[in-house]
């Protein structure tokens, strides 16, 4: 092995250089497409795609990418990318080792894309948390979390999803030493990226086959899958993934007890772990570098790596691997009581064994049974050791039982057998296609034409390295041309500014001709100016006008809208908040009672201001016609009426040159005698807190009143109530308030947690504590719509 090494770098380095000039021309093209790009949605996407190509290899430029990506989504309303965004800034933290921060923002995309019920998007924010639970050791959780995202991938059979999904199955099974199942699970991921020719998934596929084959102690199969990872991750340039290799290649080198190849190897991995900042993968290679350390005598070395590797365990909360560590510790103090002398040999046992049993506990914890293997066994060490047969009796039999658990001929036999079935699905895909072009002669040549295709690709990069030095030269050749010429322009010009001087010159004298004439405009300027401030004094009266008029308009609303003794001899124990954006509201509600039936209302008007306030008069007539007049008490037949009358009065035909005024409405009757409420909704909901605190939403309807693409008859709601139930109708200006530390919207579930909160209170007090949250929430920024809420408790 060590022979192909030295020629086999050579080869990759020229591969690295094509793969590097090739990455700069993705770059570049995805910038230059972004600076064309119009839609804020393509925008996106180039962000993100940009974002990505920096994600392996510079961690802080993918994340100042994917985070222009969200400003902008947020901007533009884009949820879905919204929630992309915030996924792929937590991914970035994920590669960082902040796990607290990675979960944070996981869960957040999660509940956006739950929101908007995007089930490709849900699922892809379940397998990042599942990933940050393997990450901490916790597998019950990670398997859980990975299993929902197969499911939602495999019903909108999603390859792209399935394979990074099945390629986690894997690992986590690997780690928890069901190797059979993990196996499989990474034979199903890379026939999907074989399939769409995911040459970076299949590198990771690679790696993960290779680890398992390694701990079979299979490891000339170990090698032939490692070695094929790091060859395709040297010439994607990724960095993160040569780290990976180089420290599977160290792992391997080391059970051959070939310890400094191992080391050369381990040294290669840190250095680009270090250049990454990735704090998962350092622990990993510190705590492997201790190992070979030990291994070599260089125990205090040794002991300074692990040291590392349990600080970096600790910050990460990463159970597992302190499993993992604590084990190597305790190894690393048996051997150093098998070389020192009778008096440090005892501390150094007591010592071994409390890591032991530090290690088996959290192995226990986690379910790891590789872990439970090696702690147990170096129990049934250091008791031996010290003489205690009876405990080394009890920890050599928990090592046979989980070796038989890891090494099972069961087991053994399932992944070979996988193995086998993969490969030979694999070879029999190859013989097919092969039957379909130029039968079978192609496989009695195969390591001919292997060679060929070796010296080929040789040639071939060897041809491209000169037409890239050729391309340079022609370049610098080029540019030689360019600068003489260059030079003699600039000559050529300042011959050109000479002469413009001497007409400078001759252009100071008219200039100070046409001093005077400046001055004489300047008092004509003077006399404008006093114009302009008439003008300004004017317009200032014509503002004032029309700002009383408003408010004399604000008059006319508050008197069209129900008085405060007439809701309350009809509605009982309630309350009102009615705060417009401005003068007047395009929010208004309504109540009447019609026979033994009360009909109560809350609707949201296109826009607010004086546009509002008219569509708002304009709605309050037509309720008052169809219900107080026509007497119909059918929610759903009233606001049909309602958007016929408005279709009509704003002659709205669905043309684009059409007005798009309308409004959205709750409408509720109340039937006094069965204690029913019938509830219909455009676009706003109703909301029913009971005693428990428990909050019910009646969905409306998705349609507004007044014209729409997809019309459809509004939806009856029965709802049967109970004593002490409390009902709540509102426009969405308090949800849509933008405030709070980070500046976002206030959002219509907290709203009704807020409202299931307070709902033991007294009607009047909820009412204040409805309007004390909204001002901490808005704080110094603008009130940014109409506000109108209805609450009611006990309507019988």
């Amino acid at each position: 092995m060590r022979k192909l090494l030295m020629p086999i770098m050579i080869f990759l380095m020229f591969v690295s250089g094509i793969s590097a000039f090739c990455q700069q021309s993705k770059l570049d093209s995805l910038r230059q497409e972004l600076s064309k790009a119009k839609e804020d949605s393509l925008k996106c996407r180039l962000l993100f795609d940009i974002g990505y190509t920096f994600e392996q290899r510079m961690p802080d430029s993918a994340l100042y990418y994917y985070n222009k990506g969200l400003e902008l989504s947020r901007k533009s309303e884009l949820r879905g990318y919204e929630a992309t965004a915030i996924r792929f800034i937590g991914i970035v933290y994920r590669s960082k080792g902040d796990y607290d921060k990675a979960l944070e923002l996981f869960f957040e995309a999660l509940a956006i894309a739950e929101e908007i019920d995007d089930q490709k998007r849900i699922g892809a924010a379940y397998s990042s948390i599942g990933l940050v639970y393997y990450n901490r050791g916790n597998f019950d959780e990670a398997i859980d979390y990975q299993l929902r995202a197969a499911a939602i991938e495999e019903v909108m059979d999603n390859k792209q999803g399935l394979l990074a999904i099945y390629n986690n199955i894997g690992i986590i099974y690997d780690n928890l030493g069901l190797y059979d199942k993990a196996i499989d699970y990474h034979h199903k991921s890379l026939k999907l990226k074989e399939e769409l020719g995911d040459k970076s998934g299949i590198a990771g596929s690679y790696s993960n086959i290779g680890s398992i084959h390694f701990s079979q102690a299979d490891y000339d199969a170990a090698y032939d899958y490692h070695k094929k990872a790091l060859d395709i991750y040297i010439e994607l340039e990724n960095v993160r993934g040569q780290a990976t290799a180089y420290n599977n290649l160290g792992l391997l080198y080391r059970n051959l007890k070939d310890y400094n190849l191992a080391l050369e190897y381990y040294t290669k991995s840190r250095e680009l772990r270090e250049q990454l900042g990735d704090k998962r993968g350092l622990f990993i290679i510190y705590n492997n570098l201790g190992i070979v350390n030990r291994h070599l005598g260089n125990f205090e070395t040794s002991l300074d790596y692990y040291e590392k590797a349990m600080k970096i365990s600790q910050d990460l909360k990463d159970k597992h691997g302190q499993s993992v560590v604590f084990n190597s510790v305790a190894n690393l103090y048996i051997a150093m009581s098998d070389s020192s002398d009778v008096s440090k040999r005892s501390h150094y046992l007591k010592t071994a064994r409390k890591y032991s049993h530090l290690a088996y506990d959290l192995a226990v914890e986690t379910g790891s049974i590789p872990r439970q293997n090696f702690a147990a066994n170096n129990l049934r060490v250091v008791y031996t050791k010290i003489g205690n047969c009876c405990e080394a009796l009890k920890y050599a039999e928990i090592v046979m039982t989980t070796n038989d658990s890891l090494n099972s001929q069961e087991k053994t036999k399932a992944i070979i057998n996988a193995e086998k079935k993969f490969q030979v699905e694999k070879k029999q895909l190859q013989i097919e296609k092969l039957e379909k072009e130029k039968a079978l002669q192609d496989i009695q040549l195969e390591k001919q034409n292997e060679l060929a295709k070796m010296q080929m690709i040789i040639i071939i990069v060897v041809i491209l390295g000169l037409m890239i030095l050729a391309a340079f030269f022609i370049f610098v050749v080029h540019r030689l041309k360019v600068t003489k010429l260059q030079k003699k322009i600039i000559e050529e010009q300042k011959v050109i500014v000479d002469e413009k001087n001497i007409m400078l010159n001759e252009q100071n004298e008219e200039i100070r001709a046409q001093h005077d004439e400046i001055e004489h405009q300047r008092d004509e300027i003077a006399a404008q100016r006093d114009m302009v401030v008439r003008q300004k004094e004017h317009i200032e009266r014509q503002k004032n006008q029309i700002t009383d008029s408003i408010t004399y308009a604000k008059l006319i609303q508050s008197a069209v809208l129900p008085d405060d003794s007439s809701t309350q001899s009809l509605l009982g124990e309630h309350f009102i908040l009615f705060t417009p954006k401005d003068i007047v509201s395009g929010d208004f509600y309504w109540v009447n009672k019609v026979g033994n039936k009360l009909v109560f209302a809350v609707a949201d008007c296109t826009g607010h201001g004086v546009p509002g306030a008219f569509m708002s008069m304009l709605g309050l007539s037509f309720l008052k016609e169809i219900v107080g007049k026509k007497g119909n008490t059918n929610p759903a037949e009233i606001l049909g009426q309602l958007r016929d009358s408005i279709i009509d009065s704003l002659q709205q035909k669905g043309k684009s040159t059409d007005q798009k005024d309308g409004m959205d409405m709750a409408l509720c009757v109340f039937d006094l005698a069965t204690h029913k409420l019938h509830y219909a909704g455009a676009n706003s909901p109703l909301i029913i807190v009971k005693q428990n605190k428990e909050f019910q939403i009646i969905l409306p309807d998705k349609q507004p009143i007044a014209y729409h693409r997809k019309m459809k008859n509004f939806t009856n709601n029965e709802i049967q109530l109970s004593s002490g139930d409390c009902i709540y109708i509102a426009s969405d200006g308090y949800q849509n308030q933008l405030g709070g530390e980070f500046y976002k919207m206030f959002m219509s579930k907290n709203f009704y947690i807020l409202l299931a909160n307070i709902s033991d209170k007294p009607m009047v007090e909820q009412k204040q504590l409805l309007l004390d949250n909204f001002e901490k929430w808005k704080g110094e920024y603008e009130q940014v719509d109409d506000l109108t809420i209805i609450g009611i408790r006990n309507l019988f």
